[in-house]
Formats: C-alpha cells, structure tokens, sequence
C-alpha cells in the first residue's frame, strides 16, 4: 500500500513536471520534427495515421488505459485528465490528438517528445469560483468558467473555440457561448446532455460545488458533492422563532400576531402574543369580570351590559343611558322620560306629557278607549264614530278621509276645523275625493244604492246588499248583458278581452288603433308577420307556412312550429331542445345568449377574449393576436390547424416569442425569464419578495457568489464587490 502510494505520488510530479514544460505543436519551426523515444527507430512514415488507432488497443497501457506512472503506459506518457491519470500517445508527422487533447511537447525525463495532452483536466469539476476550474500549470490560454448548473450547482468549464477543442469522453462536449457575468460571453466546454459526469476522480476528491434547496417555502443554499444530493437546511414557512426559516434573508418577518385568550370563572377575552426577538409576547387580553351595568362588556361574551333593561333598543342599558326613550330629549327635561316624546306635548296641561298622560283631555276616560282623546266627551254620552277610523266624529274634520270637510272639534280647548274644502261632502261618511254624482240627484255614486238610476241597484256602504249587482254602475243598462262574462256589461265595457286593448263602445275613447285580436287578450299587439291578425291569435304567426298552437286554430301536434314567431321553414334544430336554431338563445348551452356570446358555438361561460378581437379565446386560433397560433377550436368548434410554431405565450400577445432561458415559456409570460432560479414578476405570475434583481442575466441573483471587480451586484444584495467577493 505505500509503494502503491509513493507510485501515485511520483507520477504526479511527473504530471506536473511534464505539464510545466509543455509548449504547442504549432508554435514549433515547421521543420523540426518529434524526437525519437529511447529504444526507438521508427520514422515519420512509420508511426500510426491517428491517435484513433491507438485508441482501440486494450489495456493497460494504451490511451486512455488508467495509469499510476509513466512505465504503465505503452507511451510512457502518464498525464492528468477529467478522468484521472490515464495513458496518453505520441503525436505530431500524420498523428492527431482526439477531441478535447492537444499535441504538446513533453518531456519524460529523456529527450523531448510531442504527447497528446489532456486539454480540459478540470472540466465538470464541481466548483465555487473561476480559481476552482483552472488547471495549475500547462493549461491552453484563456477564462476558466465555473458555469452555473441552477439548483444542482456549479461545475468547472474550459475554453474553446469549436466543438473539437472539448473531449468526447467520458461524455460528449461542445463549446457553446457562455456569458460572463461582467457581460459579454466567453466560449467553454459544456457537456452536449448539459449533465456533468460524476468521475471517480472527482468523487474521490471531494469536490465540493454550492447549491441550492428549494421547496415552496423558499431557497436556502447548501453544498455537495457530484455524487450526492445537495446537503444544507430546507426552507421552512417562518415562525416565531429568531431563525431566518425560509432563507430570504430576513428573520420573522410579516408574522402576524398570534390569537390568544384570558380565561376564568366569568368567561374569555381574545387578545393577541406578538412576536418580539424571536419569541411570543404576553397576551394582551382583559381579565374577565362579572357583567356590571357600566356601558362595558366586562365578561367579553360580545354584548354589553346584557341582562340589563334598555327600553329603547339603543344597545345602552337604561341605568347608564342620559336618553332612556330615545327621543332626543335627556331624562332631566323629559315629561315622559320613558316613553318617546319629542314634541313634549301636554294637551291637558297636568304636567305629564301626552306620552305617558292616560287621559290627556281629563274627561274620565282612558285614552285608549276614548274616541276623541284630546277633547273632552259631551255631557250626553261618547261621540260617534261614523267612518270607523277610531276617531269620534267630535274631533274628526274629515269623517271618511276624502279630502272634503265635515265640522268637528280638535283638542282640549275645542278648536273647530277649518273648511277645507268648496263644499261639504256629498257622501259625509264614505270616502269619494271626487264627489262623483251621475244621476245628479245630490247623492254621490260612493253612498248612492242606484248610481245611474236604471232601476238595478249597486251595492255601497249603507245600501242593502244585493247578490247580483248593475254590471254597468254609471251607464243605464236595464238589460244587463255581457257577452265576455267579466261582469262588465257590454254597454260599458271598453275593453272586451281584458288585454288593455281597447274596443269602440259608446262611451269609450275611439282606439287608435283596433285590437287585432278582439276576443284574445294581447296586451301586446304583436304581429309577427304583419298580416293584420296578432300573434295570439294567428295559427301562423310568423308565416313560414309551419302551424303553430292559438286560440281558435287546430292543435299541430308535434308538427308544431318550434320557432312561432321566427321564419323557419327548414325548422332546424341542431341542439335537440325545444327550440329551433332560428330562434335558440343559447346555441352552446353556456349560459350566455348567442346574440352576446363571442363563441357561438363553443360553450365559454367566462366570454374570455385576451386579444379583444370580438372571437372568444375558446374559439380563437391565435388567442392573444401575435400572429403565432394556438391549439383548440375555431369559431365554427372545428379544430384549430396545427401552426408551424406553437404560441409559447398563448394568453399574452409576444411577437419575438423571446425565450432566453429556452425553457419553452416565452420571456413574456416566465415567472423566470433567465432561468436562475430567481423569479421576477410578470404576466400571471405570483409577485416574488425578494425579486430577481436582473432577470435577463442568469449569473446575477440572490444565491449567487458575489464577484470581485466585475462592477456588478452579483448577488442582489445592493452591494457591488463587497469583501469576501470570489476572485
């Protein structure tokens, strides 16, 4: 085991000599050629057309063969690779170098000699900055990139100019631009999958990268190696605490108060902990008291002095509220301060207001059962109440309420009524504002037994009741006929069909113009296909020759037409339902009626139009009007033709259909634009605290290393190279 050792550590200086003294192929002198190895005799023509040749011999020994030290390689060329020490081969005179190896000049402690040399001994190394990824000595010129992997970390590039400048093995390389976090971008080696290999000698060094661990509480940064997953804390929702839980670089923050309680015998009022250094606060609640009358809700039950009288419903107890009644007036000055009085009225002068006076004209008898309460009952008995109104005919200026004056008395001091009226009532006690008199015989038709004096009497107040009485009050018709049998005799009935449509009828306005359907009500008057005779009434309303059920004409049957008031002959009827597609308000049975609906045919309740071009976004090839179609369904509801390139931001008009991070979101509508796990806002996209501080630059964001003399705030912290920056 330490020969073993003592092996590993020689063939490393030799590696590294060797690397220390290596220089291009193609900065030599054209005619120079590679010197001969000892024991060697071969010349130009003799050596293998290409390394490839070599390639293929089986270990040990050959390219590519793992190897400890110079003597285990057929070539004797042991050198370092991203595989670890492996065999190289001679170069130059007709012998390439694979992919991703350069011919170099070398030397193994003889005479120098051109090996293929290992171009990229570093890439996909897990790294933390640019200094982890370039090779000690003998590297080719150029940026060593430590390239950022998102949330699984960061592994070493290489430079490069075309895709041969990077190895094939043990996966496939290409050279892509990668940009550079001070701007621009520079090219390296990239693995073609864009998964970096987990080698042996990676594994077995450690390596270490800074990743990331992400869940919906947030982003916390952590560590690992390349074989194994990235170790560190999780984020957490954040609690009380003094821990800053989802790693957003804030401790406790937008923590609400927590509910709390104070219990005892008399109940339980709520109160709040805060959150104070890290830990809950006491609770800020009441102590719990018996409920006193005090205008306070002492047990915290959500009432207040419950249990307490408060006459007027105000929510105040009567023992601490200055208005008992509520009447505006406070209970020092009120006559009644129990009953609602605000006019403070004292009809009878006692003292006690009107309110709470039960006599208020002082004659003997209660209120309540007094006809007139504020003026006094004559000697000889109660007053009369002739119009039933609870109010004596004594104090009553308007016995029936009609507006026409009878004489009466007011209050206590017998104030009589004005005359309000031209002349006195002609019906005293029953209300007739109009003192309406046909048969003039001084009798108003309201009180009068015979209204037009045709030998049929009326009933009316104080008449005798008759079963059937005169079908035509104020026009004489002894005959009493009524042909509609709505108890209107004809010689009165204006309207013979009750629809307000009137008939000519003597006595009756001249209609202008006619029902057209007399012996049908229809209010209305409709006449759908203008042939004289309204729609009630017409066995084809609209015409089309398809009969349709009315009054009057023979029953269709199922042959009825489903549309009788729009032309249809063809009676089609795509949706089954009752009615034809001539007149179904709802075609797609979405709730929205077709002469509204966007999407006629396409049931789409919400009428979403996001281009607001008038077609609904259900039935709208290109749903955002960009000019780059979407999947779905067209304005008839046939499918939409597949378009050459798919919207990838269907619901927001993006004409360049931009994707920098080319995940197949469109920079309009990514709630990531660049792809390094930093959102940012955007179109339906949630608002992030914190957000990306440059969404277009996958290198700057709040997990990432802060650079040194690069002018940029790589990690969105607002500070630019800030001590402890990465070289």
């Amino acid at each position: 085991m330490i020969g073993r050792r003592v092996s590993r550590v020689a063939a490393l200086w030799i590696t590294l000599a060797t690397a220390a003294c290596t220089r291009l192929v193609d900065d030599r002198p054209e005619e120079v050629g590679p010197p001969d190895l000892p024991g060697q005799d071969q010349g130009a023509a003799e050596l293998p057309d290409t390394v490839e040749a070599e390639a293929i011999e089986a270990c040990p020994g050959a390219l590519r063969c793992p190897c400890e030290q110079g003597s285990d390689c057929d070539s004797s060329l042991c050198l370092d690779s991203l595989e670890g020490m492996v065999c190289s081969t001679l170069c130059g005179l007709g012998q390439s170098c694979l992919p991703g190896w350069h011919c170099l000049e070398v030397s193994t402690g003889f005479d120098p000699i051109h090996g293929c040399v290992p171009a990229a001994p570093s890439l996909c190394r897990p790294c933390i900055s640019d200094q982890d990824c370039a090779p000690k000595a003998g590297a080719p010129e150029g940026l060593w990139v430590c390239i950022s992997h998102g949330d699984d970390g960061s592994f070493c590039g290489a430079p490069c100019q075309e895709d041969r400048d990077c190895p094939d093995q043990p996966v496939a390389f290409r050279c892509d631009a990668i940009p550079l976090a001070a701007g621009g971008t520079v090219r390296q080696c990239v693995p073609a999958s864009g998964q970096c290999p987990c080698t042996d000698k990676f594994r077995t060094a450690l390596f270490e990268t800074i990743c990331q661990i992400r869940n919906e509480h947030g982003v916390c940064p952590g560590r690992r190696t390349c074989d194994e997953a990235c170790q560190g804390t999780a984020p957490e929702a954040e609690t009380c605490n003094g821990l800053d839980d989802d790693c957003d670089g804030e401790t406790d923050e937008d923590l609400p108060p927590l509910p709390c309680e104070i219990q005892n015998a008399y109940g339980a009022c709520p109160g709040r902990r805060p959150c104070l250094s890290g830990s809950l606060g006491p609770c800020d609640a009441p102590t719990p008291a018996l409920e006193a009358c005090n205008g306070l809700d002492d047990n915290c039950d959500g009432r207040t002095d419950e249990e307490f009288p408060d006459r007027d419903r105000d929510g105040i107890a009567d023992c601490v509220d200055p208005d008992i009644d509520g009447d505006g007036i406070l209970n020092d000055g009120d006559r009644c301060p129990y009953d609602p009085d605000p006019d403070q009225a004292d009809n009878d002068g006692d003292g006690p207001g009107d309110a709470c006076d039960d006599d208020d004209d002082n004659d003997g008898t209660p209120d309540p059962a007094d006809l007139c309460p504020r003026v006094p009952d004559p000697p000889d008995g109660t007053p009369g109440d002739a119009d039933g109104d609870g109010l004596g005919d004594r104090c009553d200026c308007d016995a029936d309420d009609d507006g026409w004056s009878n004489p009466g008395l007011t209050d206590f001091a017998g104030t009589p009524c004005s005359l309000t009226s031209p002349a006195r009532d002609n019906c005293p006690r029953v209300s007739n504002p109009d003192q309406q008199d046909t048969d003039r015989d001084g009798t108003g038709d309201a009180c009068d037994c015979d209204v037009d004096a045709d030998g049929i009497p009326n009933n009316n107040p104080g008449c005798p009741e008759v079963q059937t009485p005169d079908n035509c009050r104020q026009v004489p018709n002894p005959d009493q006929a009524d042909g509609d049998g709505d108890r209107i005799g004809d010689a009165c009935d204006c309207d013979l069909d009750n629809d307000g449509v009137q008939n000519p009828n003597p006595g009756c306005p001249e209609p202008l113009p006619a029902d057209d359907c007399p012996l049908v009500s229809n209010p209305d008057q409709q006449d759908t296909d203008g042939d004289g005779d309204g729609d009630a009434c017409d066995c084809d309303a609209d015409g089309d020759g398809v009969p349709n059920p009315a009054p009057g004409c023979p029953d269709p049957g199922p042959l009825g037409d489903n549309c009788p008031l729009v032309f249809n002959p063809d009676q089609r009827n795509t949706s089954g339902g009752p009615f034809g597609d001539a007149c179904n308000p709802d075609l797609d049975d979405d709730g929205v009626p077709v002469d509204q609906d966007n999407c006629p045919a396409v049931p789409n309740p919400d009428q979403r139009d996001a281009d607001g071009d008038g077609q609904g976004d259900a039935c709208d090839c290109d749903g955002d009007g960009d000019g780059f179609g979407n999947l779905g369904l067209d304005l008839d509801g046939r499918p939409c033709p597949t378009p050459p390139i798919l919207d990838n931001c269907p619901r927001i008009a993006n004409r360049d259909q931009a994707d920098l991070d080319r995940d197949g979101i469109g920079d309009a509508c990514d709630c990531d634009v660049d792809g390094d796990g930093d959102p940012q806002p955007n179109f339906e996209c949630p608002t992030p605290i914190p957000a990306d501080c440059d969404p277009f630059d996958p290198e700057v964001a709040h997990l990432a290393p802060e650079r040194c003399r690069n002018g940029v705030d790589d990690n969105c912290n607002g500070v630019v190279d800030e001590p402890g920056c990465v070289e």
